[in-house]
């Protein structure tokens, strides 16, 4: 599974599909994508991906639950998983510090919690709201920041293409984001995972154990 996935993180480009193996995560656990269902080129990368990644539940941050129905019809993988209970449509928007966003993101975490792995989550482009996610799972399984930052920055460059500048800017949008988060300016060697304990305990409402299942789930 680990050579699987990493031929997959290394020619699946097109669909942005990709494990996320960072800090703690296992591989083979959790992995993120564009859209699945969105024209026929990602449509079939993404099949292959997903069948060799063994994807058993899918994380759906953008549709609604008929919004999804309207998508699987050409799509029998997709659909099969829906089918058997193992597909959550989030509906969710992308304003990040909403009470309703981070309700619909409690959703979707005790979901994981009661399902099987690998995961598999995506909003549209897989970027904004996949991207947020990612970033609150990698800081929270211990992901040291450069590994956050580059797996951010790998939903517009490639490998081969990352620089020094790609780098920066994923560095100000994390820290930014982390800023948001906290509700005020971070600090110089702040520790990201204390502020991301406390979004998912005080803004999010989940508990210790929720967070202890979470963990479990991905190491």
């Amino acid at each position: 599974m680990r050579q699987a996935g990493l031929w997959i993180s290394i020619k699946i480009k097109t669909s942005n599909f990709r494990e996320i193996c960072s800090g703690r995560i296992g591989h083979g656990k959790l992995y993120r994508s564009n859209h699945p269902v969105c024209d026929g080129i990602q449509v079939k990368e993404i099949a292959f991906a997903a069948g060799a990644a063994g994807i058993n539940s899918i994380i759906n941050l953008v549709d609604s639950e008929a919004s999804v129905k309207s998508k699987i019809v050409h799509c029998p993988w997709y659909k099969k998983l829906y089918e058997d209970g193992n597909v959550i449509a989030l509906h969710m928007n992308m304003k990040f510090m909403d009470n309703l966003f981070g309700k619909k993101l409690k959703k979707g975490i005790l979901y994981m919690v009661e399902k099987n792995p690998p995961y598999l989550f995506h909003c549209e482009a897989g970027i904004d709201r996949t991207g947020f996610v990612s970033m609150v799972l990698e800081i929270l399984l211990g992901a040291h920041f450069n590994e956050i930052v580059k797996g951010y920055m790998l939903s517009f460059v490639t490998n081969s293409e990352y620089s020094e500048n790609d780098f920066k800017q994923g560095a100000m949008y994390i820290k930014n984001m982390m800023s948001r988060i906290k509700g005020e300016a971070i600090i110089p060697g702040e520790d990201f995972s204390l502020i991301i304990h406390d979004y998912l305990i005080n803004k999010l409402g989940l508990n210790h154990e929720d967070i202890i299942k979470l963990k479990n789930v991905l190491i």
